[in-house]
């Protein structure tokens, strides 16, 4: 189950992601480049899955206080 503070934060992500930064992810993941200029929630259900395992990564690399 997707957890909803994930998919916020995924979502912010893409919105504060730079073109170039989006395009490097696209093609990084053989997505089409057009999907770039795309509003998060038009974008494919498979990129925002990388959204937020990259969150959850940087999340459980982060130092436990």
């Amino acid at each position: 189950m997707i957890s909803p503070e994930i998919d916020i934060k995924a979502e912010k992500m893409w919105n504060e992601m730079f073109h170039v930064d989006k395009l490097n992810l696209l093609t990084e993941n053989r997505f089409w480049e057009g999907f770039g200029v795309y509003r998060y929630s038009y974008i494919p259900e498979d990129l925002k899955n990388i959204l937020r395992h990259r969150i959850e990564e940087n999340e459980a690399n982060l130092p436990k206080l």
